[in-house]
């Protein structure tokens, strides 16, 4: 009996050392997705609860809003996969290869056990099931719930829409050693083909403005290449033209956050394959909230901003301010070049209008856009009797440009014509006031808005 005894424990020994040199091996293969894992029923994303590279930090819902949320799939054999980390490049793991149902879920260093192994399984819709190869059982939100930090356990499948996720992109490239060994791959860099059936789902939220997006360094917009609606379709630079696929919405997300939503496709602009790295390609895809989908404007100056990619810190960025047709717009360490620098022209209720045509519109001599306002509207104002119910402040330029700040900070830019000015997607007629002016909006006779003077600029030539 001692010498079973004996053998039993050299067996766990070795076994136990065999798995230690399992951690110490790099996981390779073909990453077949890399981005969010989104909850059909909560559309929360998978995340770590804390940016730890500690074993054992457990696995919840979050708000897709940074690096935790982001995973690379990664294909192994048997139809299997292991799910990795970005952030960490540990791997889902089921706690102590249980096989029991409402077993934590959480990440741990690879080392090729079953409990670390998943198969996807397709499912209606294009959502999928991720099923542990260790237990037979489904990657689950505990108890249904649809809040904020709710833990992901395994729990015996249902079909319920708890277990159901979806993979808001997948590619097709082999990363890294692909002669059989596992290991973190890299970063895919393949057009991504979408799996996410909800195409064409726009964000929520009210659009702030719609037009098309004038690189400083250029005068070129920003389109999506053959005016596609394919998730993946490129973004690069055009002649503008005016076309849907170069009229933007912009969508107000909140906490001074906005989304892109291209009119030709009804997607949004996006980093592809959520990489946070300088030169990633900025690409559309289908919304899903992810970090890379967030945007935000920041002022550079007079009518130009800077567009910051929440998911990466880095800035919209036309490749080295290259003035030829096609050339492409990808995510760039920010710098203050003008080659980083956009202004959004607001595509009017004018047919033939075209935006503000970097500066000229004033006494263009093919094309008179705009006109030099009266004296009293030259100047800077702030909404106080407001229909809008909103912070409106507006800077108008003696050459007949029209700046208004709205809540949160976003610009948008117009133009002063014939007694009315155009801002958005609407013209304003315009009675002057004591303290300075109101605005009611053509066609809507009851939204008037009165503006008082915080600042005057002298006209142009006086």
């Amino acid at each position: 009996m001692k010498i079973k005894l004996v053998r039993t424990g050299f067996a766990v020994l070795v076994a136990g050392l065999l798995v230690n040199a399992g951690h110490a091996q790099e996981l390779r293969g073909r990453a077949m997705h890399s981005g969010a894992i989104v909850g059909v029923g909560s559309r929360l994303c998978v995340e770590l609860a804390e940016a730890s590279p500690q074993e054992g930090v457990p696995v919840q819902l979050g708000a897709c809003r940074d690096s935790r949320g982001d995973w690379d799939i990664t294909e192994l054999d048997n139809n299997e996969v292991a799910i990795v980390n970005r952030a960490t490049g540990m791997v889902l793991d089921v706690e102590g290869g249980s096989t029991q149902d409402g077993a934590n879920v959480q990440q741990w260093t690879w080392n090729r056990s079953g409990a670390q192994r998943w198969r996807v399984e397709s499912k209606a819709g294009g959502a999928v099931q991720l099923v542990s190869a260790g237990s037979g059982k489904c990657l689950d939100v505990s108890g249904r719930s649809t809040a904020l930090g709710a833990r992901l356990t395994q729990y015996r499948c249902t079909g319920a829409d708890n277990q159901m996720f979806r993979l808001n992109r997948t590619g097709a490239q082999t990363i890294g050693d692909s002669s059989g060994g596992y290991g973190r791959p890299g970063v895919v860099v393949v057009p991504p083909v979408a799996v996410n059936p909800t195409i064409g789902v726009r964000p929520a939220g009210r659009v702030l403005y719609t037009g098309m997006i004038h690189s400083r360094a250029t005068d070129k917009c920003v389109d999506v290449e053959r005016a596609s609606t394919a998730d993946g379709a490129n973004i690069f630079q055009w002649s503008c033209n005016a076309t849907a696929a170069q009229i933007w919405d912009v969508v107000d997300l909140g906490r001074n956050e906005i989304a892109f939503v291209a009119q030709v496709s009804n997607k949004v602009m996006d980093v592809q394959g959520g990489d946070r790295r300088s030169t990633a390609d900025v690409r559309q895809y289908s919304w899903n909230n992810a970090p890379t989908q967030h945007w935000r404007m920041e002022n550079v100056e007079r009518g130009f901003s800077r567009i910051v990619n929440v998911g990466s810190g880095k800035c919209l960025d036309l490749d080295g301010a290259r003035s030829n047709d096609g050339a492409e717009i990808m995510q760039f360490d920010c710098h203050g070049g003008v080659n980083q620098q956009w202004r959004i022209e607001i595509s009017g209720n004018n047919a033939d209008w075209r935006g503000y045509n970097s500066g000229r519109n004033w006494g263009n001599r093919n094309q008179s856009y705009s006109e030099e306002p009266p004296a009293f509207l030259v100047g800077d104002f702030k909404a106080y009797n407001n229909y809008y119910q909103g912070d409106i402040q507006l800077s108008i330029h003696s050459d007949g440009v029209v700046i208004a700040v709205l809540d949160g900070g976003q610009r948008v830019t117009g133009y002063y014509r014939g007694s009315q000015l155009f801002l958005g997607n609407a013209r304003f007629d315009i009675q002057q006031e004591a303290r300075g002016f109101r605005t009611t909006q053509v066609g809507q006779p009851g939204s008037s808005t009165s503006y008082v003077r915080v600042r005057y600029e002298s006209p142009r030539g006086r």
